[in-house]
């Protein structure tokens, strides 16, 4: 078995042996470029939605994509944003997630807000808002949660 791969990726000015430890599996086999090669284009575009975020700023804004839309799955579709993040974000869960997942769930947000003010909005999100404006209420008046 050979210890060594040849990597003709953008990283490297010419084609360059390199360590297999150096590259990724696909399955059984092996990646045609080195892991270096593979993020070359995230290095190099320092402008892109790559990186992490914290997901607490988030939590609020899952949840009301979630109401507003009428359930978690209609959210999900709504945002490009997979169902169990979602579910993650709301319930506080998930520490970071990838600011593209972030920037999906803020446009899905944006166009949604977009829908209701044009048709109105879910029964759903009509009964999220009340109990909300009723418990602060409550919370201005008693001093209490």
């Amino acid at each position: 078995m050979r210890e060594r791969k040849l990597c003709r990726g953008p990283a490297h000015p010419q084609p360059t042996w390199l360590p297999l430890a150096d590259f990724g599996f696909n399955g059984p086999y092996l990646q045609g470029q080195c892991k270096l090669c593979r993020g070359w284009l995230r290095l190099q575009t320092k402008e892109g939605p790559h990186g992490l975020v914290p997901a607490a700023s988030l939590a609020k804004l899952a949840l009301e994509l979630t109401n507003r839309c009428g359930s978690l799955d209609k959210a999900a579709d709504r945002s490009g944003v997979n169902r169990q993040t979602l579910l993650r974000l709301i319930h506080r869960k998930q520490p970071q997630v990838r600011r593209q997942t972030a920037q999906q769930l803020l446009i899905g947000l944006a166009e949604q807000r977009k829908v209701d003010r044009r048709n109105g909005a879910s029964p759903r999100f009509l009964a999220a808002r009340k109990a909300q404006a009723q418990i602060e209420e409550r919370v201005a008046r008693d001093g209490c949660g």
